[in-house]
């Protein structure tokens, strides 16, 4: 591990990898154990209970678009200081990590060919060694178990941008105390679309996102210029999973209340019964005439639980549909109408929706996620995410024509006969979650369940810091195999810098092809994905967008190089 990462452009502010023990993996959860209280419990807060929200009383204000900040002269300046700040939500007085002391980031909206100055201040209480979480794996600094709660970074997802020096380098830790210049240049062929900001250290990554520390990042262009959509009115939703314990605070992985409930782990934001936030509110309120036409760019910002959006009545039929135009940011060249649209940790989808003929009351909502098709095991009950109201006087507008679309298409497929001669990578993708014991003899090979206890979370059997980079080669293609094996249902696969081609089923029934940065790798099925590795070199991972799965090892270091060279020892 530490003879390839200290060749990663290391700046004052990091706290090295290689610091860290990793002789044994420390393990967050046991997928089968309930998580146990810890010694020194906490009451609850009054208003933090774990209990339902009243939304007419906390809820249903009129909806609000996160803060813009917007390029000028070819760059977006500015500062993301990262700081507590107090907010009630839904009558709990939190106290969380936040961007600017807002619930939400500031949507940072740019061109392509521009360069993204972030000034990032990391305004945390300092490192103190009675606080060992702080700025370290624990007290026996242990790589993969949670920890670096208050040093922080930058990550642009979705983002084809270099992954080195000040750029989106998920490697880098900004200490409290430090501030650091991020240089993001844009290409100018950088596909235009709905992409979003997020801490990345490892180890803190889902308790930082799951306080808000995440943002909207548009690249204006494409679908924006086209006649039908250019002059609609536009919503950007960022969805939340805020996982504040009984205290109004999110400090540990582990519970540290009476009742033993803790922030993450398989069924516990049910049990928490928080609500899904959008853009820091609690079910805001979008007001439409009967048959207005608007934009909405979804993206889950949450950690861990599936969200299947779909618009119903207050009687709970469901109504017009959601015209699916972009998929993780990138423009399908089709309009895709969904009853329900799947959004997954990490996902993005810009949709149209026309609000129906007759006014009234309707709602956005999170439909009931079966067992079957949850990322754990565990039945989702149905969540109202927004209230939709239509009134007024209505409106005549008209979706986009299947040939404007078309023509808008991000990125250029790999035909039939490009695929069958593409060489498969050296190794399939398994995401591993199980005993040490019972790792598959090859990756996505047969997994059988033995009794043993040492859990572990990792890529092909190995937790981050165990294995050497996945290395590519520049300016090739390739066939990716996707896998999940182990003791959970699904994951989430992520990767940095380069997104990939896939076939998914219509709403017609029928295969059509997409180009994702994120997707749900089910353990009923393999998934096999087509990627060009293009433009740029050096060190970035993949990982399992249920983020504290990647805090605690799901996470491979892949490494692009110059064709014929190699670094790997």
């Amino acid at each position: 591990m530490c003879a390839y990462l200290t060749r990663v452009p290391i700046i004052v502010v990091l706290l090295s990898l290689c610091a860290f023990a990793h002789s044994d993996t420390a393990n967050y959860y046991d997928l089968i154990a309930k998580p146990e209280a810890t010694e020194q419990v906490a009451k609850a807060k009054p208003g933090c209970e774990y209990k339902d929200i009243n939304l007419k009383k906390y809820g249903l204000q009129p909806f609000q678009n996160p803060e813009v900040i917007s390029s000028k002269n070819g760059e977006l300046v500015t500062t993301l200081s990262v700081e507590y700040a107090n907010h009630n939500i839904g009558g709990c007085d939190t106290h969380l990590r936040t961007y600017n002391g807002k619930m939400v980031g500031p949507t940072l909206r740019l061109k392509p060919g521009d360069t993204l100055r972030v000034k990032l201040q990391n305004n945390m209480p300092p490192c103190d060694p009675k606080y060992p979480d702080r700025c370290g794996h624990g007290k026996d600094n242990v790589m993969n178990t949670p920890g670096n709660f208050n040093v922080t970074n930058l990550h642009t997802h979705g983002f084809h941008v270099s992954p080195a020096g000040n750029s989106d380098n998920v490697l880098l830790q900004i200490k409290p105390g430090v501030e650091f210049d991020y240089e993001i240049k844009v290409p100018p062929n950088h596909p235009s679309g709905t992409f979003w900001y997020h801490a990345h250290v490892h180890g803190s990554t889902a308790l930082q996102v799951s306080s808000g520390m995440a943002g909207a990042l548009i690249v204006e262009g494409g679908l924006d210029d086209a006649p039908r959509i250019k002059d609609l009115e536009e919503k950007v939703f960022v969805f939340q999973q805020v996982a504040y314990d009984c205290s109004g605070v999110i400090e540990s992985y582990e519970s540290e209340c009476a009742d033993g409930i803790g922030a993450f782990g398989p069924g516990e934001w049910e049990k928490m019964k928080r609500q899904i936030l959008i853009n820091g509110e609690i079910a805001p309120t979008i007001t439409m005439r009967p048959g207005e036409i608007q934009r909405w760019r979804f993206i889950h910002a949450g950690v861990r639980e599936t969200i299947m959006a779909r618009v119903e009545d207050t009687r709970g039929y469901a109504q017009e549909k959601l015209h699916e135009i972009a998929v993780d940011g990138l423009a399908t060249g089709r309009l895709d109408s969904w009853a329900k649209v799947e959004l997954q940790p990490g996902y993005r989808s810009d949709v149209l929706f026309r609000a129906p003929k007759k006014a009234g009351e309707y709602w956005l909502m999170d439909t009931e996620t079966a067992a079957s098709l949850s990322l754990h095991g565990i039945t989702e009950p149905a969540k109202k995410l927004a209230r939709i109201v239509v009134t007024g006087n209505p409106a005549t507008m008209d979706l986009p024509k299947p040939e404007e679309l078309a023509q808008l298409k991000a990125m250029k497929d790999f035909t039939a006969q490009e695929i069958a001669k593409l060489p498969e990578t050296k190794e399939p993708m398994m995401f591993y979650l199980g005993d040490r014991n019972d790792i598959p003899t090859t990756p996505c090979g047969e997994f059988k369940k033995g009794k043993g206890s040492d859990i572990i979370f990792s890529v092909n059997g190995k937790p981050f810091g165990e294995a050497p980079p996945r290395e590519l080669t520049l300016n090739t293609a390739e066939k990716w195999t996707l896998c999940t094996r182990g003791l959970a249902s699904g994951h989430p696969f992520h990767i940095h810098v380069n997104p990939f081609q896939l076939a998914r089923l219509g709403p017609d029934g029928k295969l059509q092809n997409v180009w994702r940065d994120t997707l749900l790798v089910r353990d009923s099925r393999n998934e096999e994905i087509y990627t060009r590795y293009e433009d740029y070199i050096g060190e970035f991972v993949l990982h399992c967008h249920i983020l504290d799965h990647e805090d605690q090892g799901m996470m491979e270091l892949v490494k692009i190089n110059l064709e014929g060279s190699s670094n790997h020892h």
